[in-house]
């Protein structure tokens, strides 16, 4: 089987940067791969947060969920404002397409604004259920990927802030979006998530 051309230019890509260093940062700065896909780097890019999320869910104590998932955000938030600015000379603009950490901080930021009310309250414990794990994290991708891709008012103005913060804020807006579509959508139709 035969990839069309764009498929293996972008696979090209990886195996023609010489230097390790640039190798690892395009690997970091690309979700670990997945967004040099084409097609939507950023909704391939958000992948790997949805199986770490899932992971976390399935194998960490229920207490720690919130703080694991917090970690994670805030690994993938100072990754995205670091590698910023290299990502933007390598590729040759502000916010690129295959810069897909940035996805990575607004899925955790999504997951997180959601766990940690309900974790408050107690009420996070149903969220340890197979069936509401999956519908979880199959709601928290749709809605961040709805947000981050119409970026309603402020989120569009966001991208104007310097370098990495500008690559990182918009989609921690649209996180925070996400997050409270997810609420109102648990209150609303609580099914939804499978209790």
């Amino acid at each position: 089987m035969r990839l069309p051309v764009g498929q293996v230019s972008q696979f090209k890509e990886l195996a023609e940067v010489t230097s390790w260093r640039d190798r690892i940062l395009l690997l970091l700065a690309t979700s670990l791969g997945p967004g040099l896909l084409p097609g939507g780097p950023g909704t391939w890019g958000t992948l790997p947060a949805v199986a770490a999320y899932v992971a976390v869910l399935i194998f960490a104590p229920e207490r720690f969920v919130v703080i694991i998932l917090s970690a994670l955000l805030l690994v993938s938030c100072v990754l995205s404002v670091v590698l910023g600015p290299w990502a933007a000379r390598y590729w040759k603009g502000k916010d690129p397409g295959h810069f897909t950490v940035d996805e990575l901080a607004g899925y955790f930021l999504t997951v997180v604004v959601f766990h940690a009310p309900l974790a408050a309250i107690g009420s996070d414990s149903l969220l340890q259920d197979p069936t509401t794990i999956g519908l979880t994290a199959l709601w928290a991708f749709v809605a961040f990927r709805v947000f981050d891709i119409t970026k309603p008012p402020p989120i569009r103005h966001l991208e104007r802030l310097p370098e990495g913060w500008g690559i990182l804020a918009d989609d921690l807006g649209a996180g925070v979006y996400a997050a409270l579509s997810l609420h109102a959508l648990r209150a609303a139709i609580p099914g939804a998530f499978g209790y």
